[in-house]
């Protein structure tokens, strides 16, 4: 019997879950699917109530969020027999782009309602998991920078605003690092370590990742000039920048990376600390409704 803890982030998307909740709940109704309903009050509760969810009483947690809402919830139900349903509803919506490529918050909920599920990796970097991609080098530095613009400028305006002014700043990066075992030195603009495929609100930094091989992608942007960066950039958004030589990509099970100086690290949307990085898959894997 499906027995499903839903937790509605009524802060993602302006509100969009909110609006969602009637509709929602009575398709579970419909499906005869029964459920305890959570509506996050502030940032960090998610987490807590993940981490406090019985898998003898819930055998579903749905999540009517974005990334965020999802990084908060996984630490939770990792190692508990608990299927992951995502309502996308956030900013980027990044990690659920993995499977079709698509945001349809109406295919979504079909998907939760049919029960089929597929599997993903976990990993774990500087002590805290992640399901789909963590950053370091010009993007962290965007996010970290947007941390700051959001106080003064909102909206869409706020990410543009962050990009050119990282841009505008922003000197390669001198990094060493280790991937099962064997080691490289370089001086990049950035690097992905990435589970999923998308970051960034539907950069595709990753095109040929899978979410369930086993392996991690280290995606590199090795240094150039910057107004070559400027076209590198905006190939992420369909993935073609891998065929550029300045591109490279390891895969592996274990990373190691030191920078010569402070690099913000980027976890699944979140500024988690700095550089050094060590991460790694997890032995744990997540059903999620797909």
């Amino acid at each position: 019997m499906r027995h499903a803890l839903i937790i509605i982030n009524p802060v993602a998307g302006k509100g969009k879950g909110l609006v969602l909740k009637d509709k929602l709940l009575s398709m579970f109704n419909e499906k005869g699917i029964t459920y305890d309903l959570v509506i996050s009050e502030y940032v960090g509760e998610i987490e807590e109530i993940s981490k406090k969810i019985d898998e003898d009483i819930y055998n579903e947690l749905i999540v009517v969020g974005g990334d965020g809402s999802i990084v908060e919830a996984l630490g939770g139900i990792i190692g508990k027999n608990i299927k992951l349903g995502i309502v996308p509803i956030g900013t980027g919506n990044d990690f659920i782009r993995s499977y079709d490529g698509k945001i349809d918050v109406k295919k979504a909920i079909d998907n939760i309602l049919r029960g089929e599920t597929n599997k993903s990796d976990i990993g774990l970097i500087n002590g805290h998991y992640f399901i789909n991609v963590s950053g370091f080098g010009m993007d962290s530095y965007i996010l970290e920078n947007l941390n700051k613009i959001k106080k003064i400028i909102k909206g869409s305006l706020a990410y543009t605003v962050s990009t050119f002014y990282t841009l505008i700043s922003y000197k390669s990066k001198k990094i060493s690092f280790e991937i099962d075992g064997v080691n490289y030195k370089r001086e990049i603009m950035l690097a992905a370590i990435c589970n999923g495929i998308y970051f960034g609100g539907g950069m595709m930094i990753s095109p040929n990742t899978k979410v369930d091989d086993g392996l991690f992608e280290l995606v590199i942007v090795n240094k150039m000039k910057k107004l070559k960066f400027i076209g590198v950039f905006l190939k992420v958004f369909k993935g073609t920048h891998i065929e550029l030589k300045e591109v490279e990509v390891f895969s592996g099970k274990e990373f190691k990376i030191i920078s010569e100086e402070r690099i913000p690290l980027n976890v699944d949307g979140n500024i988690i600390g700095n550089t050094p990085v060590t991460a790694n898959i997890t032995e744990y894997q997540i059903e999620v409704f797909s």
